[in-house]
Parts: C-alpha cells; sequence; structure tokens
C-alpha cells in the first residue's frame, strides 16, 4: 500500500508540472505583449546569426527607434517586427512611418518592417517605398524564410551606393519596386530549386548508403 501512495504521488507530482507547463504555453499563447517579446528574442537571435560581423542593438524599449538597429560600418538599418497570427495592421504601419518621420531618425539610412508568420495589411511582399528620403522594405513570412532579409540588405547596400540616386523621383522609386520584386520572385525560385535538388540528392545518397550495405553484407562484413 505504501509503494501504491508513493507512486500515486509522484504521478500526481509528475500530472501537475506537465499542466503547468501547457498553461504557460497557453499564457504565451494568448497573451499578445509575451507573444511579441518571444517574436523579438527569436529575430534579434537570427538576425546576429544572420550578420556576425553586424552589432545588433535592441532598441524596442526606446520611443520611434523600432526593434532594432543594425549597424555595419557605415550602413544603419532600422527593423520593426511584427509577430501576429493574423495580418499586420494599417494602423502599425502608419506607427511606423511616425518613427521614420522623427527628428531622432536622421541616422538611418533604410528599415526594414517584417512580420514573422503573416502578411501585412495592403503591402505587398517584399514591396519598395521610400519615406521622408529613406528606403523601405515590407517582408512577410520571415521566419520561413530569413534569407530574405539578408537580401533585403543587400538590396539597400547597391541603392546607398549609387552617390547621385534620386529617390524623390517617382519614375525610379517605381521602377524600383518592379526590380525588387523581381528580385524577390527569381530568389524564390532559385531557392526553391535548390531545396528541391537538395532533397533528390540526399534521397540518391541514402541509397547508395544503402547499396552499399547490401554489398558489405554479402561478403559478411560489417559495415
Amino acid at each position: 500500500q505504501e509503494r501504491i501512495d508513493s507512486e500515486r504521488i509522484n504521478y500526481e507530482k509528475k500530472i501537475d508540472t506537465e499542466k503547468q507547463k501547457w498553461e504557460n504555453t497557453l499564457i504565451r499563447t494568448q497573451n499578445s505583449t509575451i507573444k511579441g517579446q518571444d517574436g523579438e528574442s527569436y529575430l534579434f537571435n537570427q538576425l546576429n546569426l544572420l550578420f556576425p560581423k553586424a552589432e545588433i542593438e535592441d532598441t524596442h524599449k526606446i520611443p520611434h527607434r523600432g526593434d532594432f538597429i543594425m549597424r555595419e560600418k557605415d550602413f544603419i538599418m532600422m527593423v520593426e517586427n511584427k509577430n501576429y497570427s493574423k495580418n499586420v495592421q494599417k494602423s502599425e504601419v502608419y506607427k511606423f512611418y511616425i518613427d521614420i518621420d522623427n527628428p531622432s531618425n536622421k541616422d538611418l539610412q533604410c528599415a526594414v518592417f517584417t512580420s514573422l508568420h503573416t502578411g501585412i495589411c495592403n503591402k505587398s511582399d517584399y514591396e519598395f517605398e521610400v519615406r521622408n528620403g529613406i528606403p523601405i522594405l515590407f517582408l512577410h513570412n520571415v521566419q520561413n524564410d530569413m534569407q530574405s532579409i539578408k537580401l533585403s540588405v543587400k538590396f539597400f547596400k547597391l541603392i546607398l551606393s549609387q552617390k547621385d540616386l534620386d529617390l524623390s523621383n517617382k519614375e525610379i522609386v517605381g521602377s524600383m519596386k518592379i526590380i525588387g520584386l523581381s528580385m524577390k520572385r527569381n530568389y524564390t525560385k532559385q531557392r526553391n530549386k535548390l531545396d528541391k535538388y537538395h532533397s533528390e540528392q540526399t534521397k540518391l545518397l541514402s541509397e547508395q548508403e544503402a547499396y552499399t550495405e547490401e554489398l558489405f553484407k554479402l561478403f559478411n562484413t560489417k559495415y
């Protein structure tokens, strides 16, 4: 009876522990503030992995400075990130514009607005804009494609390297929008083909290993 009671107590403790874990997970999923913090931590780590030579500053507690500021030599970019389960609303985009226009952001050279899991209302994926002389890109579902941020940085650096480029010229900006979207589509096609190639090669390697193992068995040799 003592053994049974002891087992029952241990079992109940395990149930309570698992229940607490489940409740904590549920709370984090439902609480938008906590969920946002999780998204910020995730993106902060990813940015450091993508740009190991850059300085990534967490600025989400500094008014009008976005969530992060990325500095790499003379390159300065602001990152605004959203971790929503639905498309990011227009009001959030409007707040982003206000931040870009703020005088405290005169040091910025470019900015990117990212949504981890969803789209952004009234904005295409990789949509290019110029706000207050600052080039901007909007990126959808970046958790599934972190390399799109790296592609954006390359795009910005190319633009910023053109000293005589007039970003107030609507015709130039319009052409850049089209080119930017084409770059994104082409990159996606390349990535899909590489993923397919990798999958096919991995399958062939597995088959080759199986054939080699069968060959060793014929000679009663350990593979």
